[in-house]
């Protein structure tokens, strides 16, 4: 090492990122889980919780935790979703609410419209198989954190 080298100060490692944002995911389909996880895990302010499938855990788990987003399938076991998502709003506010759903149905119109009048601030659309597109989900993903940051804001 010469005179005038210095030694180079080591950089303090960035600060972890924590989880700040609740996450519960619920769907029985496992191609629309699939999908929707790797976006959802690199997100580092996501917290998700185990995904559900049963409307009266979805219910029990969402008085519970009072998440800040549900992102909730059409597809349960045992109750549809949309049926669901009334009983989470009529629960009262809380969570920021994504409603997945396929749309090639005949009753496509009539669904999108309850599940905006039951409380769904956006709709997220899948394939007949299930399968939601990364870059769908992504985009969704920007607008409900977006959505939650202002939510979390107003309460402090």
């Amino acid at each position: 090492m010469g005179l005038f080298s210095r030694k180079k100060k080591k950089q303090p490692a960035p600060p972890a990122q924590t989880a700040d944002v609740t996450l519960l995911i619920c769907t029985n389909n496992r191609n629309t889980l699939e999908s929707l996880m790797p976006v959802v895990l690199d997100r580092r302010n996501l917290a998700p919780r185990p995904a559900l499938s049963r409307s009266a855990e979805i219910l029990e788990q969402y008085q519970a935790d009072r998440p800040d987003l549900v992102m909730i399938d059409n597809d349960l076991d045992g109750q549809s979703g949309l049926e669901v998502l009334r009983a989470l709003h009529e629960a009262g506010p809380g969570a920021v609410i994504v409603f997945l759903a396929a749309f090639y149905e005949s009753s496509a119109q009539e669904m999108l419209a309850k599940a905006l009048a039951y409380g769904a601030n956006q709709i997220l659309a899948k394939d007949r198989e299930g399968n939601v597109p990364a870059d769908n989900v992504g985009s969704c993903l920007d607008k409900v954190l977006a959505a939650v940051a202002e939510k979390k804001a107003a309460e402090l």
